[in-house]
C-alpha cells in the first residue's frame, strides 16, 4: 500500500490558492456568502484561542465546504490527551504552523520557517457540541453596532450620498445615508474601516497604486477579507462588496501565489485592530 505524501506548507498554500481562484472564477468567494448564524471565528477548542493569519481563511472555508456546525478545532494529540477521539474515517484539515528551533550559537528560540499541522473540527469528534446561539438576521446587531461606534470615535465617519469610501489623506470614512439591510450596513462599514487600518497612526500599511494595479488589488483583498472576518465574528450575513475587483484578484493570485496568505494575515490584523485587539 502506497503511503500518502506528507502535506507541506508549499502544497497547502497552492491548494488554498487554487480553491480561492476556482471560487473567484465562478464569480464569488465562498467565505463571503455564508450566513453567519453561529460559530464566529475559528478557535482552538481546548486552548480557547482564535487562530491567526491564513489559518482564519483556511478554517472558515473548510467549515463552509463541509457544513460543520461550529468553528471549534482540535489537534489529534490534544484529543488523545483529553481522552477524546475523532470519528473513524474522518479527514483532517491542514493549517499552517510556525517551525521554531534553537540558534546554534545562542541557544535561543528562532523562527525556522513554516510547516503544517492537522486539525479536526469538533463536529468530527466525540466531544459534545456546545449550545449554538443564533443571531437573527435583519435586526440590529449589538456587537456590530459597538464596533462601528468605537471606530467612529477613532476615524471621522460621515453618512452622505450613496457611496462608501475611505480617504487616507483626511483619515475619513464616508458611508451611504441609507442601506437596504442592516447586514449590508455592517459589512460595508467593516470594509471601509478595514481600509482605515492602513493609516500611519494604526497599522501603517503600504497602499499605493491606481485602480487595476497589483497594489490596489492587494489592498481591496485585505479590506474584503477583514470585512468577512468581522462578519464571522459578529455573526452578520457576509456579502461580497466589490465584485468588480474579482478579475484583478484572479490576475494577482495567478501571478503571485503568496499574495493570498499575505493578504489574509494583514486582514486578520486589521479585523482584530477594529475589534479593539491591539498588539
Amino acid at each position: 500500500m502506497t503511503k500518502a505524501p506528507k502535506m507541506t506548507f508549499e502544497k497547502l498554500e497552492q491548494n488554498v490558492v487554487d480553491t480561492v481562484l476556482a471560487d473567484l472564477e465562478n464569480g464569488e468567494l465562498s467565505v463571503w456568502k455564508k450566513e453567519w448564524l453561529s460559530g464566529g471565528l475559528p478557535k482552538n477548542y481546548f486552548e480557547d484561542r482564535e487562530y491567526n493569519g491564513g489559518n482564519v481563511l483556511i478554517l472558515l472555508m473548510e467549515r463552509m465546504r463541509k457544513g460543520y456546525k461550529t468553528n471549534l478545532w482540535v489537534t489529534a494529540p490534544a484529543l488523545i490527551k483529553n481522552n477524546n477521539s475523532w470519528e473513524k474515517g474522518s479527514k483532517a484539515t491542514y493549517i499552517t504552523k510556525p517551525l521554531v528551533g534553537k540558534d546554534k550559537e545562542t541557544g535561543e528560540k528562532e523562527f525556522k520557517g513554516w510547516g503544517c499541522q492537522a486539525v479536526f473540527n469538533i463536529d468530527q469528534t466525540d466531544i459534545e457540541l456546545p449550545e449554538i446561539v443564533q443571531t437573527p438576521q435583519g435586526e440590529t446587531n449589538e456587537q456590530a453596532e459597538k464596533i462601528i461606534d468605537q471606530m467612529s470615535k477613532e476615524v471621522t465617519t460621515t453618512y452622505f450620498g450613496d457611496q462608501a469610501f475611505y480617504n487616507r489623506m483626511s483619515d475619513k470614512v464616508t458611508l451611504p445615508e441609507n442601506f437596504k439591510t442592516m447586514s449590508g450596513k455592517y459589512s460595508t462599514a467593516f470594509h471601509e474601516y478595514g481600509h482605515s487600518t492602513m493609516h500611519k497612526s494604526r497599522l501603517d500599511r503600504e497602499a499605493n497604486g491606481k485602480f487595476g494595479s497589483p497594489e490596489y488589488a492587494r489592498e481591496e483583498l485585505i479590506a474584503e477579507m477583514a470585512s468577512a472576518f468581522l462578519c464571522a465574528h459578529t455573526q452578520v450575513k457576509g456579502k461580497l462588496q466589490h465584485s468588480e475587483y474579482i478579475d484583478h484578484w484572479i490576475k494577482l493570485l495567478k501571478e503571485d501565489k503568496k499574495a493570498l496568505f499575505r493578504a489574509s494575515t494583514k486582514a486578520d490584523k486589521a479585523s482584530k485592530y477594529i475589534r479593539g485587539i491591539r498588539e
